[in-house]
């Protein structure tokens, strides 16, 4: 019985040992997610909690590492992940458990820099892009088919080497896409809208609406009545890439408000260049007929480049591109290929002056420099993979250094210096055309000495050297270096109002040397003067022929846009100017130009130091470009001497004064008045004129001005009235074409108390 007992008494205590176990909570263990991760490298702080139990609790773990207050700070496991099994006990004695999976992650990358960029950001606000038509670069570039691109443009632009449709994307169409958005959209056709419109909002000119910013798709022969979804004359469609986008459109639309406002006729430009009204982005399209895509009218790269030399002018003088413009004229497609095709960039921002590069471009670098240029995202289609166009902008790195006359490398700044330009004026400075000492800066040329400062700046068809000097070849017969150039000036109306043809009669340049600067104006100036000497050894045997030679100061303003070597008919410098006025040895000697012919006469001859002047606007940037060749052939060598630029204002009248203020008696007699007065400042040469009206009818006679400080006045007057008073007006003009005048009086009065 007492083992019977004893086992009851034990079986009892059993029970209640169980059951007390029995009585425990579910405890509970946070944090709940069962994975725990850090940054490799780094700590991670962890607070385990419990409840479901009777507080206080203390923790342990397996691994050992959790202290019993449940607060730890874990390194991240350099390896694979481990368990932590994680154990508490309440105050009851009651446990519970929880396993955790602790691993680490590789840091994040650090944040990425936007990739370096050579674009003006925030700078450029007008953007111009003109699109031609199915050339190839080697189509273009050096062809005589296209004087204006080759000459005027790309020695004033930046231009890409290595520019091309995206690969195998053809024909028209597709690439005005890519231009629009990134891709082609699956489109390989040249299809109107209504066949290939896209629904999609995720293109150009939506991403600057939404942003603020303006655009305009300007067309050649579109009326301007309707949204331009079908062909108008020479008009297609497929060259506006606008018009296939269902929000421009509103769903191919001919009366949409949307497209009419933005899709304009070309022929609107020129009034929206004027008014300053313009777009931010202005997409231009030329017919077929002058976009290069067909022979309208003979060869169409011909008509091309006329079409470029009548409308781009334009756009450089307008406000919009001088103040934060860029124009960028590019080909939709290769021919036969991908390209390379053509990309010119022209900006008062853009390196220009002939730069080029060979960096690898697709129309996706185009999109992606006018996003990046207007700061609009996202980045549309495979403009996210693109190299902008930023290489083509920003100015040369050189800097003015001493002078040299080595012309093997000559640096273009010391030019500059040279003539006198001030150096914080020049924003860059080049040769477009050059041959081995054809240029150089010299102390003295010959019995010639500069006109300020040590040196002076000597181009020439030739070698530019005098006797004394290395490389120095006699004039006669001349350098002829072989090279000849298509007409590099074809936009001639006369030859002070543009730049050429007339200047090139035959239509060809020989052995063309150029030396180019872009400027920026002072505030304070309102105009240049620079002198000049041109020399010949055409003179005179080449005189009204097509052997003259030539000399041009070619300059780019808003203010003045042509060719400032010119004499007083209006003539350029060549062996025929009037201005050929040095012909004696003695003024030519050591020049190599005081040559004779069998019977004696003097051959070569040099204009002497001449002047002149041009206006400009205060802070616009201007090109001035000296340019001189042979012409009919490369024989017989001239030369320009460039020195004492300078920037000016307009003349100052000052202490305007007459001897005599008032004449009397009033008995007929023509009186002597002299007229004192300053003038100050001015560009170029100064003249001075006097002009006289009265207050009264005059008689015959009774003015007389005798010279630019003297005049002589009836003493006369009306027997009515206050007397009779005479405005004696000083006039200066410089030869930029400003005037100045002040006003000086002289009275005859009505009688002597007055």
């Amino acid at each position: 019985m007492k083992v019977r007992i004893a086992m009851a008494v034990l079986m009892g205590l059993a029970v209640t040992a169980v059951a007390a176990r029995a009585q425990c909570p579910v405890l509970t263990i946070g944090p709940a997610d069962p994975t725990l991760v850090a940054i490799a490298g780094e700590l991670l702080q962890v607070t385990f909690t419990a409840s479901g139990g009777t507080a206080p609790y203390t923790f342990s773990s397996n691994p050992q590492g959790v202290p019993a207050n449940g607060i730890v700070s874990f390194p991240a496991p350099d390896a694979q992940s481990i368990t932590l099994v994680v154990s508490v006990t309440d105050a009851a004695g009651c446990t519970g458990q929880k396993s955790y999976s602790f691993s680490a992650i590789a840091p994040a990358p650090p944040p990425q820099s936007p990739p370096p960029t050579g674009l003006p950001i925030g700078q450029i606000h007008t953007v111009f892009v003109i699109v031609m038509e199915n050339r190839n670069w080697a189509d273009i570039k050096g062809s005589t088919a296209a004087p204006y691109i080759n000459h005027s443009l790309l020695p004033l632009a930046s231009h890409a080497e290595q520019y091309f449709n995206p690969p195998g994307v053809h024909p028209s169409l597709p690439n005005y896409l890519w231009l629009e958005g990134g891709s082609n959209f699956a489109i390989g056709d040249d299809n109107v809208p209504y066949a290939d419109h896209q629904s999609t909002t995720h293109h150009l000119v939506t991403l600057l609406q939404n942003a603020g910013l303006s655009w305009r798709s300007y067309q050649e022969d579109i009326p301007g009545d309707a949204c331009p979804l079908v062909g108008f004359g020479r008009y297609v469609p497929s060259h506006n890439p606008m018009v296939y986008f269902d929000d421009v459109t509103n769903a191919n639309d001919p009366a949409s408000a949307s497209c009419i406002k933005h899709v304009r006729p070309y022929a609107e430009l020129q009034t929206d260049l004027v008014t300053g009204s313009v777009a931010n982005y202005n997409f231009i399209t030329p017919n077929v007929c002058d976009d290069m895509q067909s022979s309208c009218a003979g060869d169409s790269v011909v008509a091309g480049d006329a079409g470029l030399s009548r409308e781009v002018p334009k756009i450089l003088a307008s406000q919009a591109y001088q103040s934060g413009g860029a124009l960028f004229i590019t080909w939709d497609e290769g021919t036969g290929g991908d390209g390379p095709i053509g990309l010119i960039a022209l900006s008062p921002l853009a390196k220009g002056n002939g730069y080029t590069n060979s960096i690898h471009y697709t129309h996706s670098s185009m999109l992606r420099t006018i996003e990046t240029l207007f700061g609009v995202a996202p980045l549309l289609g495979d403009a996210s993979n693109a190299t902008d166009l930023g290489d083509l902008f920003g100015m040369p790195v050189s800097t003015p250094g001493p002078s040299t006359t080595d012309d093997h490398d000559p640096n273009p700044l010391d030019y500059g210096v040279a003539m006198d330009i001030p150096t914080e004026s020049i924003l860059s400075a080049s040769f477009p055309a050059r041959h081995l000492f054809s240029a150089t800066t010299a102390s003295r040329w010959g019995a010639i000495q500069p006109q300020r400062g040590p040196s002076m700046v000597a181009l020439s068809t030739g070698n530019a050297s005098v006797e004394g000097m290395p490389g120095f070849t006699d004039p006669q017969p001349g350098t002829d270096f072989g090279a000849q150039t298509a007409n590099p000036f074809p936009t001639a109306v006369t030859c002070r109002d543009s730049l050429g043809p007339d200047v090139i009669p035959d239509g060809a340049a020989f052995d063309l040397t150029e030396l180019g600067f872009t400027l920026r104006v002072p505030e304070t100036a309102s105009g240049i003067s620079f002198d000049f000497n041109f020399l010949t050894s055409e003179f005179p045997e080449s005189v009204c022929t097509t052997f003259g030679d030539r000399f041009l100061a070619l300059l780019e303003s808003r203010a003045y846009r042509g060719n400032l070597a010119i004499d007083t008919a209006g003539q350029p410098m060549s062996a025929s100017t009037s201005w050929l006025t040095v012909t004696d040895p003695g003024g030519l000697a050591g020049t190599g130009m005081e040559h004779f012919d069998v019977a004696g006469r003097p051959e070569g001859a040099a204009t002497g130091w001449r002047r002149v002047a041009a206006p400009v606007v205060p802070g616009e940037q201007i090109r001035l470009r000296f340019v001189v060749f042979d012409t009919g052939d490369g024989l017989n060598d001239s030369q320009a001497l460039i020195d004492n630029f300078a920037w000016c204002a307009a003349p100052s009248i000052g202490s305007a004064a007459v001897d005599r203020s008032s004449v009397w008696p009033p008995n007929g007699d023509l009186i002597d008045v002299g007229i004192n007065y300053d003038i100050e400042g001015g560009c170029g040469p100064v003249t001075s004129t006097l002009t006289v009206t009265a207050n009264e009818r005059l008689a015959a006679g009774d003015i007389l001005v005798v010279d630019g400080h003297h005049v002589r006045l009836r003493a006369a007057r009306l027997g009515s009235g206050s007397g009779r008073i005479y405005t004696v007006t000083i006039s200066a003009a410089d030869g930029a074409g400003h005037v100045s005048r002040s006003n000086v009086a002289v009275t005859v009065p009505h009688d002597r108390r007055r």
